[in-house]
């Protein structure tokens, strides 16, 4: 039987003891009907209720007929205490299983307004294991020289909270003096006074000597004055990269080469990726694009 099944059977039988009271002949036939036990199904297991107490109740009833007032009411009070414990199985089968649980829980948390209540973020996590090691290699370090628990613990502490301090100052100040840092507009002692072929002069002089990084820059000014010369803007100073690239229209046909040549700029000026011969190359190679004629290139149009 599932549990209302054996609810149902429960009621049946107290109806049935009910009567016994001012019909105790009728026990015989309720002893002989009585099964040994009643099997209950829950949640896919069978529990087995064993019924000897209401067998033994029956027959003590049959020998005593003159008591069978007072053996109904506690054989009725029995069953109605195993049916409200049968009735909590029934609570049971129906409140959700951990699994059920765990996904309702996990798509509650999903929504938008629950993001932060998940996994604490990373950083957090660091800090925790940080401390955790620190811990221990403190305990270790110190435990042989019988330092008090407290103090171990103490210092393990102060050491979690300095490594990470001591790391953010080394990295805002290698933040400050980086060279990446330095002004991307050009420098008043590196003015031209001739337009863009004084800032490729000194762009391969500086390539000559293996300073990739300079040379890059200052081919990158030199598209900019390039671009100044063929009346697309007037170079100023406080403008960045990026404003002089949305100077350029989408379909202008020097746009796709300032883009790349900008693109390959900030990722080693600003950046602090590696400039190579290479990237040197890749430069020259876009200014030519922009209208840049090289001694080695004849001159065509406005060069």
């Amino acid at each position: 039987m599932d549990v209302r099944g054996y609810l149902a059977e429960l009621d049946r039988w107290e109806a049935a003891c009910a009567k016994l009271g001012e019909h105790p002949e009728a026990a015989v036939d309720l002893r002989n009907s009585l099964p040994e036990s009643w099997s209950v199904e829950v949640d896919g297991q069978a529990i087995v209720v064993p019924a000897d107490w209401l067998k033994a109740d029956l027959e003590s009833l049959e020998k005593q007929p003159k008591s069978s007032a007072a053996a109904s009411k506690r054989i009725q009070s029995r069953l109605q205490a195993i049916r409200t414990e049968a009735s909590l199985l029934t609570q049971a089968s129906s409140a959700p299983q951990p699994k059920a649980a765990r996904d309702k829980l996990e798509g509650i948390l999903a929504r938008r307004e629950f993001r932060h209540a998940q996994e604490p973020p990373w950083l957090a996590k660091y800090r925790r294991r940080l401390a955790i090691w620190l811990l221990e290699t403190v305990e270790k370090l110190f435990g042989g020289l019988h330092v008090p628990p407290r103090a171990t613990k103490t210092l393990g502490w102060a050491l979690a909270i300095a490594l990470p301090l001591v790391f953010l100052f080394w990295l805002i100040r290698r933040f400050l003096h980086h060279p990446f840092q330095r002004a991307a507009s050009p420098p008043k002692a590196l003015a031209p006074q001739k337009g863009w072929r004084d800032w490729v002069q000194r762009a391969s002089a500086a390539a000559a000597c293996g300073q990739y990084r300079d040379a890059v820059r200052l081919a990158y000014w030199a598209g900019v004055y390039r671009l100044e010369e063929s009346g697309v803007w007037q170079v100023e100073r406080a403008r960045t990269p990026r404003e002089y690239l949305r100077l350029l229209p989408a379909g202008h046909p020097q746009q796709p080469p300032l883009s790349t040549l900008t693109a390959r700029f900030e990722r080693i000026w600003y950046g602090g990726q590696t400039a190579t011969a290479d990237d040197f190359v890749f430069t020259m190679t876009r200014l030519e694009e922009l209208g840049c004629a090289f001694p080695s290139n004849p001159a065509t149009g406005n060069s």
